[in-house]
């Protein structure tokens, strides 16, 4: 079999799930090349993860810096109810840590800054780009093996090698229109004139469908297209998408 993301003969096949397994939406997968997809796995899914737990997550991993304390703590916080943990790590007196880690001082600990660690936008997108080709090939579209595909390999081999950097973001968000869209239940919205990611997580329901059958019949309708482009929705919750795109070229 010949992978679409490299063109080459699979030698040291895997089992590539189509969406990854850390979304916890499907368990569909394609025997491809390990190699390769393990180093999309490494690099950008997660990542992506990370930037949907940022959008919509109730746990957040974070850093705090402490009064009194350590200045890059990690720990975990809930955006929603204000609440944060901070795990002791094995061995030393608990009193000694909290004194001396948290800064405790007359029972109070000061939270200074909580930062998140950042997320490499370029891999988020291009965890996309490896899931959009994994389903045409699982459904067997032959477009994926054509030259509107070079610039997706191209970018895929970097990523393989651990060379994807800022020069490449042009071309990375060329292919990914979309990512990170929320669908919401519009009759708990009425009223809202403004919903930001300030509010995100009051009016988001990660168990309402918003109708468009993507995980019902995953991967039979994510594909679409038009006189000049090939559109992979890629659902990743409920109500919880990602769109990239790949021009129609045909071979020479």
């Amino acid at each position: 079999m010949i992978d679409s993301r490299t063109l080459s003969a699979v030698k040291n096949a895997a089992k590539c799930h189509l969406i990854p397994e850390c979304f916890g939406v499907s368990n569909k997968t394609i025997r491809l090349d390990r190699s390769l997809d393990n180093a999309v796995g490494r690099h950008c899914d997660s990542q992506l993860h990370t930037y949907f737990q940022y959008l919509i997550g109730d746990e957040l991993d974070v850093r705090f810096a402490l009064d009194n304390g350590s200045k890059s703590l990690a720990g975990t916080f809930n955006p929603r109810t204000n609440q944060f943990w901070i795990p002791k790590p094995e061995g030393g007196a608990p009193a000694d840590w909290v004194r001396r880690a948290l800064g405790m001082r007359n029972n109070q600990v000061r939270i200074r800054d909580c930062v998140t660690r950042p997320v490499n936008m370029r891999g988020a997108r291009m965890s996309m780009v490896n899931s959009a080709m994994l389903i045409l090939q699982y459904l067997q579209r032959s477009e994926v093996l054509g030259p509107g595909f070079k610039t997706a390999r191209k970018l895929l081999d970097l990523v393989h090698k651990g060379k994807l950097d800022s020069a490449d973001l042009a071309e990375v968000e060329e292919l990914t229109p979309s990512l990170g869209v929320v669908s919401f239940d519009s009759s708990k919205l009425q009223g809202i004139t403004n919903l930001d990611l300030a509010n995100f997580r009051e009016y988001y329901d990660p168990t309402w469908n918003p109708g468009d059958n993507l995980l019902e019949d995953f991967p039979k309708n994510c594909v679409a297209q038009d006189a000049d482009y090939l559109f992979v929705r890629i659902p990743y919750g409920n109500c919880l998408r990602g769109t990239a795109k790949f021009p129609l070229i045909a071979a020479a």
